[in-house]
């Protein structure tokens, strides 16, 4: 934001590569939080999408309006971000609790996408059928996502977060391909 706002260079310059990605990080510490206005998030995602085919944004598990003071501004980011997305996806997890997280944030959600797409990958899911069939009735009674997914529990995940590393081989990645080859072809690789 600062170099965006600054003109000290290219925004290219706090881009940081994990291949196949480039990364910018975001926020480390909470009370940074105070000091960034979702307009400059907005202008920052924008400026990015001219540069990169595509820009995945992480707005976390909160975007529900709140009260006056910092903790509102982080999650009017969050918010603005959704908005400005040509699709969204969300990553709930297979428990009562979960399931019930995700259905709040997916009705939050609902109210700023102004239509755009919302697909749901359950994350950790159990091998069952019978579980997974579940998991969709209970979903789908309140919620339709334009796509749903299973993405289950792989041991590389954590592997490669401890090692900052991108998850190369195993039943998440062949999970997570099959799903973008079928629901977002334009990022198949």
């Amino acid at each position: 934001i600062d170099v965006l706002e600054h003109r000290t260079g290219p925004v290219t310059q706090v881009v940081h590569l994990v291949e196949p990605f480039a990364v910018i990080s975001g926020l480390p510490n909470v009370g940074d939080w105070s000091e960034v206005r979702p307009s400059q998030v907005a202008d920052l995602i924008t400026e990015l999408t001219s540069l990169f085919d595509h820009v995945v944004v992480n707005v976390g598990s909160h975007i529900e309006a709140l009260g006056f003071g910092s903790s509102n501004e982080r999650f009017g980011i969050s918010r603005r971000a959704i908005e400005l997305a040509d699709r969204v996806i969300a990553v709930g997890l297979p428990s009562p609790v979960g399931v019930s997280r995700t259905l709040g944030w997916l009705a939050d959600a609902d109210r700023l996408t102004g239509g755009t797409p919302v697909d749901l990958l359950i994350n950790r899911a159990p091998r069952d059928q019978f579980r997974r069939g579940e998991l969709v009735e209970e979903i789908t009674r309140t919620y339709q996502p334009a796509s749903f997914g299973f993405i289950p529990s792989d041991d590389a995940v954590e592997r490669a977060a401890w090692d900052g590393t991108v998850v190369a081989k195993g039943r998440f990645k062949k999970a997570l391909d099959r799903w973008v080859d079928r629901f977002v072809p334009e990022m198949a690789s």
